[in-house]
């Protein structure tokens, strides 16, 4: 039996999209907590140069979100956060950026009018998050730094609001 190479185009593109559909699904689990503390020296680069510690935001809870500019999830859930940051003043909302040219970063956060600290990723913060390799992912850490939830891909406001809310 001979399969036409349009065939196997179509039946691998087709996958290709159900992979991605499948990604762009909302899902949120439970796993292994990545080890952050009070003491942690966790750090990330700011968009600005500046260096920024997890650890001056104890007594607030904090969604922590890796996201890139590229990615259309990221991008649709940033209005949300935008949204939490602006209402939620024991909240700190930060974002860590995957993407490789820092200055596309730097204009697309003005061009989104975001109100929160966006950092970058490096290899250490990625580690210590369990070694992040899906995007948007999001941990909540409550007052203390325990990681109390992780969501992976879109979450709305409402969805975000109702896992803040028993931290606040």
């Amino acid at each position: 039996m001979k399969i036409k190479k349009s065939t196997v185009i179509a039946i691998s593109v087709l996958s290709l999209l159900t992979i991605g559909v499948s990604l762009s699904k909302k899902t949120t689990f439970f796993g292994p907590n990545p080890v952050v503390s009070e003491t942690s020296t966790t750090s990330f680069q700011l968009v600005n140069g500046k260096t920024q510690s997890l650890n001056q935001y104890k007594g607030k809870v904090i969604i922590l979100n890796f996201w890139a500019t590229w990615c259309p999830p990221c991008v649709a859930e940033i209005p949300s956060l935008i949204q939490l940051q602006a209402k939620y003043p024991n909240v700190q909302v930060i974002g860590i950026s995957v993407d490789q040219d820092k200055d596309k970063v730097k204009s697309f956060i003005t061009s989104k009018g975001i109100n929160y600290p966006v950092g970058y990723a490096n290899t250490k913060l990625l580690k210590e998050f369990g070694n992040v390799s899906t995007i948007p992912t999001t941990y909540i850490l409550d007052k203390n730094f325990k990681i109390v939830d992780t969501a992976i891909g879109f979450h709305s406001f409402k969805d975000f609001e109702a896992k803040i809310k028993p931290y606040l």
